[in-house]
């Protein structure tokens, strides 16, 4: 998987791409979602494979791309969704302490859009051995 900083709109009605401004900062396995006029993308991996913390606001009308408080840690693969002014981000992959070595995470955390701020919620539970097999 190879991550990029690349970003295209496709227009429906006319079937065509453009090309628009890039992200800050190389990206895949991310997690993307639409927030008002605006478009968040939260961590990712980059091309070394370092899982990131990142969070990068999208301003369409004005090509822009802007960093926003990152998250509380790095996270990939993970869940994304907004509801009550809070993106939610759930689950995803995290490395184990600092190391190259990934676990799966049951970790959820709201950032609340209005307060600019990230909040812990309550974690998932996840079956001894379903953490096994996926890990495996």
């Amino acid at each position: 998987m190879v991550a990029t900083q690349s970003t295209f709109q496709l227009t429906v009605r006319s079937k065509r791409w453009r090309r628009r401004a890039d992200m800050h900062q190389a990206r895949a396995c991310h997690a993307t979602v639409v927030v008002q006029d605006s478009i968040m993308v939260f961590g990712g991996r980059d091309n070394s494979g370092k899982i990131l913390s990142s969070v990068e606001i999208y301003l369409p009308k004005r090509d822009l791309w802007s960093l926003a408080k990152p998250m509380p840690e790095p996270i990939m693969g993970m869940a994304c969704s907004v509801m009550d002014e809070c993106v939610w981000i759930i689950g995803g992959v995290i490395s184990e302490g600092g190391t190259t070595r990934c676990t799966i995470s049951n970790r959820v955390y709201a950032f609340d859009i209005p307060q600019q701020n990230w909040y812990h919620k309550a974690s998932l539970f996840l079956k001894p051995e379903l953490t096994a097999v996926l890990q495996a």
